[in-house]
This record gives structure tokens, C-alpha cells and sequence, in this order.
């Protein structure tokens, strides 16, 4: 999914022609800015896990967050792009000045699609939060005395009643196998 997400904007990026590739032919100019966003979010993705990793302890506001990671991100992902755009435009290598004429451009667009990839994390993990924290309303759970909890690991039939296994320890109760599995 994210992969898709990642060539929709690039295809986007690429029909929109910022920064003056609007002049380029279409077909170039969306490859030129599919590649492009694609190896920005590359980049972006890893210098973000290896922000979040020294930054955890810190316990900083998201958005600070995002913008020191996005600082790294650019500074790497400007050294591609300088590179990059020397296959599709007449550069002539010019390091220090390249390196500043490109660098405000990439954190900008860099730090909005950033912005975007966390919103977007935000709202898949909501939604998987919500559906895993959904309540269990079997019956046969229902049963389970409460210090039990609700993780079943097995049951076994022992006569006419189940011993019933969970993660914090196990019950017998009176019950037939056929009635347990209608139940569960």
C-alpha cells in the first residue's frame, strides 16, 4: 500500500511540474519525479527510524521530530537529487552552490510528504487499534472466570466437564465439547 501511495504522488508531483520541470516533455518529467519521490521516501523512511530511535528518550514533540529527521533526509536525499538532475537538465557540477540551490527545495517538499507519511501511519494504526481492541463477545469466553482472561490456548475434554487453558492459568467447568465449539 505504501508503495502505491508513494507513485500516486510521484505521478502527481510529476504531472504538477514544480520547481520549473513543468518545461520538460510529460513522459520525462513523470519519471524524473517518480524516481525522484521514490528514492526521497526511501531515504526519508530510513533516516525517520533512525531519528525515532536516538529521539525516543528525548520525548519530543512529533513535529520536532519530523523536522530533525527531515533535516537528515534532505541533506542525503540533496546530494541524489543534485546528481540525478544532472541526467535531465545541463548542470554543470558546482558542489557548495548546487548543494544550496537544491537543499531549501528538498527539505520543503521532503518535510510535506513526511508531514503526510505520519498522517497517514496515524490513521492505519487507529483504525488496527480499534479493531484489535475490539471486545471478544463469545460465550464460551464470557464463561471464563475473570482472572483468567480472555487469551485462550487450548481446552481438552476430561468425562462430561473441559479443562480450558489461558495465558494466566487454567479452569474446569461443566460443559460438553459440542457445546464449547457452538459456543466459541
Amino acid at each position: 500500500m505504501t508503495v502505491m501511495i508513494t507513485l500516486g504522488i510521484g505521478l502527481v508531483v510529476g504531472y504538477l511540474g514544480p520547481f520549473g520541470s513543468f518545461q520538460m516533455p510529460l513522459l520525462q518529467r513523470l519519471l524524473y519525479w517518480v524516481v525522484m519521490i521514490v528514492v526521497g521516501h526511501l531515504i526519508y523512511t530510513q533516516t525517520d527510524k533512525l531519528c525515532q530511535f536516538y529521539l525516543a528518550k528525548k520525548q519530543l514533540n512529533i513535529l520536532i521530530n519530523l523536522v530533525i529527521s527531515s533535516l537528515f533526509g534532505s541533506v542525503f536525499l540533496t546530494f541524489f537529487v543534485e546528481y540525478y538532475s544532472y541526467l535531465f537538465f545541463d548542470l554543470k557540477p558546482a558542489f557548495p552552490d548546487n548543494f544550496l540551490f537544491f537543499f531549501p527545495k528538498v527539505f520543503i517538499l521532503g518535510l510535506t510528504l513526511n508531514i503526510l507519511r505520519y498522517l497517514i501511519d496515524q490513521a492505519r494504526n487507529k483504525n488496527h487499534t480499534i479493531e484489535s481492541t475490539a471486545p471478544k463477545t463469545s460465550p464460551f469466553v464470557n464463561r471464563l472466570p475473570h482472572q483468567l482472561g480472555t487469551d485462550l490456548i487450548c481446552f481438552s475434554m476430561e468425562d462430561h466437564y473441559l479443562q480450558v487453558h489461558t495465558e494466566q492459568g487454567d479452569h474446569m467447568m461443566l460443559l460438553r465439547m459440542k457445546d464449547a465449539l457452538v459456543e466459541l
